[in-house]
């Protein structure tokens, strides 16, 4: 009982009992991982990846950092190295620092990896929600789809989204909740929140924004305050003074948590519960091949893990490289590339 508890906070107790034998070798993968020590040498493989469709954007988000890296779309050619090397992956989540469906090979990407018994999650802006991107949605195999919103009102959000029109993003979540319901597809959509001083307050106003919306979850993250995450902010937002604490934060979703259940609805923040079990359990593969360790290490050439697409992935991950990595994580002595963060 204690197994299917701990799959079913995941999402994986269904997806680990479908009858397919090619699953084996994957429960096999998250077995080890789930009882592992934790050590340098790590005896499973990734269990999940983050891989960056694209770097390029459509919109100029006050908190973003990626005008300073190399924009790019990665191929779907490549996307399929990537994955054949990544077998016993459960999930994988396609998104980066640029908006997923800007490539136009993101439902080949979909699909390729649904094949492969692979779940599948998507962030987005929200902003290309066509009718004709809305009915491919609808008809794929997307477990579940993310969608950024950090402001309950049109003059916040635009503020922060910069180039995107509330009502319009709006607008399409709510047809791509009725082509879901038509198609009868079993694709769960979640809000994203990035928390800030500007927003913090205003907890309970997304619960029940998700609640207008027929939205039943909600994701909460802090902005990103990693050294070397920080550096890359413009000067503006730095000056800003938008940084908060996972303490402020805990405090207003535990005043919004009676809303929220009364609502069903569910929300999710749990910075400060969480040590980092990144270099155990996932990479984060950029649009050209790129391994950091995380989502939050966003300069490959901080910390040099290597390319996928060059070397295999076996090498990589018990290079020695990783396993310094590893044992600076257990050690809670951060390089530095994780200075900074609130996991270690």
């Amino acid at each position: 009982m204690r197994l299917k508890r701990y799959l079913d906070v995941l999402g994986y107790y269904s997806y680990f009992f479908k009858p397919e034998i090619s699953l084996l070798r994957k429960a096999s993968n998250f077995a080890r991982y789930s009882l592992s020590s934790k050590s340098a040498q790590c005896h499973n493989m990734p269990i999940s990846a983050q891989i960056e469709p694209t770097l390029r954007c459509n919109l100029r988000c006050t908190m973003c950092v990626r005008d300073h890296f190399k924009q790019g779309d990665m191929s779907f050619a490549d996307f399929k190295k990537v994955i054949n090397q990544l077998n016993d992956v459960v999930k994988i989540h396609l998104q980066g620092l640029g908006e997923p469906f800007l490539n136009r090979e993101i439902f080949s990407m979909i699909g390729y990896a649904a094949s492969r018994n692979i779940m599948v999650s998507v962030i987005t802006n929200g902003t290309v929600f066509s009718d004709e991107v809305i009915g491919r949605i609808a008809k794929s195999d997307i477990f579940e789809i993310g969608v950024s919103i950090d402001a309950v009102d049109k003059r916040n959000y635009e503020l922060i989204r910069v180039g995107a029109n509330f009502e319009r993003v709006m607008g399409g979540i709510k047809a791509l909740n009725a082509a879901l319901r038509k198609y009868g597809s079993k694709t769960k959509i979640f809000l994203a929140v990035t928390i800030m001083k500007s927003n913090v307050g205003s907890i309970s106003e997304f619960v029940r924004l998700a609640k207008s919306l027929d939205i039943l979850k909600i994701v909460f993250q802090r902005v990103q305050t990693k050294d070397d995450f920080v550096k890359y902010y413009k000067s503006d937002f730095r000056k800003s003074k938008e940084f908060v604490t996972s303490g402020d934060v805990e405090v207003v979703v535990k005043k919004a948590m009676p809303l929220a259940e009364s609502l069903g609805v569910k929300i999710l923040f749990e910075e400060s519960k969480v040590r980092c079990k990144w270099p155990w359990r996932g990479i984060y593969v950029t649009w050209n091949g790129d391994i950091t360790p995380c989502c939050m290490i966003v300069d490959p050439d901080s910390v040099q893990l290597g390319n996928i697409l060059k070397e295999p992935i076996g090498r990589i991950w018990n290079s020695q490289r990783y396993r310094q990595l590893r044992n600076s994580v257990r050690r809670r002595a951060p390089m530095p590339c994780c200075a900074g963060c609130r996991a270690i």
